[in-house]
Formats: structure tokens, sequence, C-alpha cells
């Protein structure tokens, strides 16, 4: 890894960061690491408070990430289990010397949460009913314009997006999106779960 990144001296025309877990196998390697990577011309870091062997299960190891905080001295990102605004203030509180928070699956799942955060005030369901509807159709839109193998094709992307989207949607109404075959019946099970209001109203 150390080799590896070396190279960076030799390219300052070009601005680098790193992303990186605790570890693979032990939540110290990153910490072991850390020496190396504050000596590296890098713009940030970003740290996930997992090990590799976790992969997205179990809970994320914020004692860890405590310790690799404190011996930081680069510009220091948070990744891992964001979901609710809430998630975000209480990491913020925690580590006030973060210079951003990176999500991910959490904005999958609820596409509103940015908008919370930047305005530091809970959506009503109404607006994140709104914000989602907005979302799904540029997300729609852009797949539409930019596939060129029919419907199908499109179908098959924006389902997967309902790995993520709306976790806790009402089982029924999910898989009627899922087994939808046409863009219109798909269209009509998503309009059917997104003003399902409980859906948003809890989250």
């Amino acid at each position: 890894v150390k080799v590896l990144l070396e190279t960076i001296f030799e390219f300052p025309e070009i601005q680098f960061s790193v992303k990186l877990r605790l570890g693979w196998d032990s939540p110290e390697e990153a910490q072991a690491l850390l020496p190396f990577l504050n000596g590296l011309p890098l713009t940030h870091l970003t740290l996930h408070p997992r090990i590799g062997t976790q992969q997205y299960k179990g809970k994320t190891d914020l004692s860890a990430f405590s310790r690799f905080y404190d011996s930081c001295t680069l510009p220091l990102f948070y990744n891992g289990d964001i979901r609710t605004l809430p998630d975000i203030r209480s990491l913020t509180g925690r580590f006030p010397r973060l210079k951003g928070i990176m999500i991910g699956r959490g904005l999958l799942s609820s596409p509103w949460l940015a908008t919370e955060y930047i305005s530091d005030t809970p959506l009503t369901a109404q607006e994140k009913i709104e914000k989602l509807s907005a979302f799904h159709a540029l997300l729609l839109a852009g797949y539409s314009s930019r596939l060129e193998g029919g419907e199908h094709q499109v179908l098959d992307k924006m389902k997967t997006l309902w790995d993520y989207l709306l976790p806790d949607a009402e089982k029924r109404l999910r898989k009627k999106i899922l087994k939808s075959s046409r863009l219109v019946d798909y269209q009509e099970a998503v309009r059917n779960l997104i003003y399902d209001t409980s859906i948003t109203a809890g989250q």
C-alpha cells in the first residue's frame, strides 16, 4: 500500500484523496498506517469505521474512528450508516473537526436527507414525497434518454434503486414495483408507494 501511495509524490499537479476502512481483519490496521498517511499531500481522508471482512454488516466502530480522528492531521470525512438528520448531528457534535460527511446508502434510501442537512430542519411528510417524486422522475428521465435497450433496460436499472430506497415501505407495494414488466405498470406502482404517506411520515 505504501509503495502505491508514494507515487502521489510523482504527480504534484494532481490532487489526491484516500477513502479507507479501519482495516481488513483488524481495526488497528488503519491506525498503524495513519502516520504514513499524515505525511502524504492529500486533500482529505475519508474513513468508514468497519473492517473489510464485515462488508456492510454489523455496527460501525465509533471508538476506533475516534482514535483515528484524534491522531489524523489531514482533513477527515466520515462515512458509514448515516440514515437520518439526527445521525448527522450526533456525528458532527461528537467529532467537531470533521471536514465533511459522505453519505451513500442513506441518501439512496432517503433522498431528502441532504436537503434536511443543509437546512438543518426535518422535512414534513409532504415535502419528503415531493423530493422523492422529483428525484425519481429525474433518474427515470436520465436513464430513458441514455439507455438504448428499450424500456426493459430502463426498468432493470430503475428496479435496482429499490434495493435501498424506502426500505421500510409496505412489502406488498414494493413487490408490485419489482414485478412490473412494463414501464407504465412500474410508474403506477411507484406512484402508489410514494403516495402511501405512512412510508415517509416516520422517517
